[in-house]
């Protein structure tokens, strides 16, 4: 069972990218819309696509990122149960401004973004819901752009790891917490804008220093705590 105490939670999951579980509920739009359903790796929208539709997420997780002119990734956000995708576009016609694709076995609810727009401005409580659900990802744009010009990528992954166990973590002894979700080092390095190889030997460093060992394709933290103070 995941032992963390609500205050440590909140301070260290502050600024994580996995958008997973979030407190709203749209379920008075569901039938407003067309439920769909993905396997891992489907793309949802790409940047380029008009924005003819929003998602809510009612399962599974999704993915957004950016990508360079050379092809390179970088992860923005991971959105989970009740969040959102394509909602920041509906107010300015210029496509989705990123690219969405399923980290997961995922289920939506497609929206046509006019619909979803008249029935958000209609009602206080929805549009609390998207300001909320807006204001999560410019904050992580924030922090995004922070870390990348002042933290180191050993640093960054320190932090991914621990906003990963906070997240999907769970724990038998209130200390080493076992990440419930596998990813790979290049996932990892599409979060933290960095290489794979640059992850894989952060990682192998980690593990002969003893903060995380690896059971089959899940990654167990030894010490929570002390791994989210390892420093810039």
């Amino acid at each position: 069972m995941n032992t963390f105490s609500t205050s440590f939670k909140e301070q260290h999951s502050y600024f994580s990218p996995w958008l997973d579980p979030l407190p709203f509920d749209w379920s008075a739009l569901e039938s407003t819309g067309t439920e769909l359903h993905y396997q891992k790796h489907d793309t949802v929208f790409d940047c380029h696509e008009p924005t003819d539709h929003i998602y809510l997420v009612k399962e599974g997780r999704v993915r957004l990122y950016l990508l360079s002119d050379l092809g390179e990734e970088k992860a923005i956000a991971i959105i989970g149960k009740n969040g959102l995708l394509g909602e920041s576009s509906v107010f300015l016609d210029h496509g989705y401004y990123a690219n969405a694709i399923t980290a997961s076995p995922t289920k939506l609810i497609r929206i046509k973004a006019d619909l979803f727009k008249n029935k958000v401005l209609e009602n206080p409580l929805y549009s609390e819901q998207l300001f909320k659900m807006m204001s999560l990802k410019l904050r992580l744009l924030y922090r995004h752009s922070l870390d990348l010009s002042y933290s180191s990528s050993y640093y960054r992954l320190c932090q991914t790891l621990a906003q990963l166990g906070l997240t999907y973590g769970e724990s038998e002894d209130g200390k080493k917490i076992k990440i419930q979700v596998s990813f790979t080092h290049q996932e990892l390095a599409n979060v933290i804008g960095t290489t794979r190889v640059t992850v894989a030997n952060h990682i192998k460093a980690l593990i002969e220093e003893g903060h995380i060992y690896k059971v089959r394709n899940h990654y167990v933290i030894q010490d929570l705590a002390k791994l989210t103070s390892m420093g810039p």
